[in-house]
């Protein structure tokens, strides 16, 4: 039977249980006002007991086509009870014999289905408002009882009395038919949500179970985690103090300030590491009356550099202790080998390809003549404002597939000559505008403009220029310059 009144209260999954009760209401009362309209017609009862029932039933129609068309329950149970409680109650009552006929038994199946429809304001209005009408429908049957039209004959108002009576039971038994399913499926939906929530209990004791596994793993990761990090700041303060202790090798094998200064005229040494220790270093030495200075770039900075050019330091050391010095190309010759022989490279793959590029410059102080060789670092002298640059040979100090020997290069130095000499690390800074390399056009530049500066501030000023045109970009090599004034 329920699925013979979904059909016609409309489908469960598309109205609300609410709207379905009007729809329920909407049907009886079709039901009940063409039975009306047929027994009275044939009944031969005056004809407004006819067509009365005949105008309610058009629009209990129309109520029930609205209700599946539109679906807008408020309006429908507005215009519902406004049709029911100002005329279809008063209308029957009236038609019907008043207090001695059967519609009065509908009140209460009326005031059941408007309490229960909706839970607006609006119920009590209707609700009131059919309550007030009866009491006043009793009053006119009183004071004006020709205006009820009651039976021809009496013995029609025991049969009038049973319909009434039957259509009210069938009334509210097609309305407890449709509150036991509401009932039923408000128990299944109840059920389905305790099974939701018993599913939902279940997971969340998995979930916590889970949480709790995972949290002992976040604990055990987390001391590891400590564990390692301890570690790792052990290894770090063992390695910094191994750095930091090979800087301060480094440092005692560079030319002391008082070296410098006993040796040289003015002068001056910019020397700035990439990293703790450096790959760049510099070198001078005084031999009977020559004054050897060096100023090397070793292969890569930091540690590996750092090893290499302590390297070049002791074997350059080596060099002008035990052999007789005769030309700057000769140290670098020897040099080479010396380095070629240690790192053990002699040309095979994946073999040691450590090296250096370097400058190096043997001053004779009686002749005032300068031997310059060079590994792939220039030497530049500025001389009365003109640039004068003297080119390395394209080798490094290692194995290189096209080895050349070096050009040694001799000068007659002037007074007042200025001299130079720079690692790569200058030019190959990155940074200006357009975030370039400061170039070695662009470093010989400014040497020339701050020749005649004195050389302590030719420092500062070269720091500043790098400073500058770094900017916020890290430094890219170790940077080593040397500038010095001819004796």
């Amino acid at each position: 039977m329920i699925i013979k009144l979904n059909k016609f209260l409309g489908n469960p999954d598309v109205f609300a249980v609410e709207h379905r009760v009007l729809n329920a209401v909407a049907i009886q009362g079709i039901f009940l006002t063409i039975l009306t309209t047929f027994l009275n017609f044939i009944a031969q009862l005056p004809l407004i007991t006819v067509y009365f029932p005949s105008f309610c039933a058009l629009i209990f129609i129309s109520l029930y086509a609205y209700s599946l068309l539109k679906r807008n329950f408020e309006r429908l149970y507005n215009m519902s009870f406004s049709f029911i409680t100002l005329i279809f109650y008063p209308g029957y009552w009236l038609i019907n014999a008043g207090s001695k006929g059967g519609f009065q038994y509908f009140l209460f199946f009326f005031l059941a289905v408007i309490f229960t429809s909706s839970k607006t304001k609006i119920r009590w209005i209707f609700g009131l408002l059919l309550l007030a009408e009866t009491c006043a429908l009793y009053i006119i049957e009183n004071l004006y009882p020709q205006s009820i039209l009651y039976y021809a004959n009496p013995a029609d108002r025991l049969p009038d009395l049973l319909i009434s009576i039957v259509l009210a039971v069938v009334s509210f038994v097609l309305a407890l038919e449709v509150f036991m399913q509401i009932y039923i499926r408000a128990d299944k939906k109840l059920h389905s949500q305790n099974q939701l929530l018993a599913q939902s209990h279940m997971r969340i004791i998995e979930q916590n179970e889970e949480m709790s596994a995972q949290s002992e793993h976040l604990e055990y990761a987390n001391k590891s985690i400590t564990a390692q990090k301890e570690t790792i700041e052990h290894l770090h303060r063992n390695m910094s103090d191994s750095i930091n202790a090979a800087s301060r090798i480094q440092k005692t094998l560079l030319p002391s300030h008082d070296d410098l200064k006993s040796q040289l005229n003015a002068h001056f040494i910019l020397y700035r590491p990439k990293d703790v220790v450096s790959g760049d270093f510099y070198f001078i030495k005084k031999h009977e009356n020559k004054l050897i200075l060096a100023v090397a770039d070793c292969t890569g900075h930091g540690v590996p550099g750092a090893f290499v050019s302590m390297l070049g330091i002791v074997f350059l050391n080596e060099i002008i202790r035990n052999s007789e010095i005769q030309t700057a190309a000769q140290i670098l010759e020897t040099l080479r080998t010396l380095v070629k022989s240690t790192l053990k490279q002699s040309g095979q793959t994946k073999e040691n390809t450590q090296g250096m590029d370097i400058a190096l410059c043997i001053m004779h102080t009686d002749t005032n003549t300068l031997h310059y060789a060079g590994a792939n670092i220039p030497l530049y002298i500025v001389r009365q404002g003109q640039l004068l640059e003297y080119r390395p040979t394209k080798n490094p100090i290692s194995y290189y597939i096209k080895e050349k020997n070096f050009t040694n290069n001799i000068i007659q130095l002037q007074s007042q000559d200025r001299i130079y000499i720079s690692t790569d690390g200058f030019f190959d800074q990155f940074g200006g505008d357009y975030q370039s390399k400061f170039l070695s056009k662009h470093f010989k530049e400014i040497i020339v403009q701050f020749a005649d500066v004195p050389f302590h501030e030719q420092n500062t000023l070269l720091q500043t220029t790098l400073d500058t045109w770094k900017g916020l970009n890290p430094q890219n090599d170790d940077i080593t310059v040397l500038g010095m004034e001819c004796i």
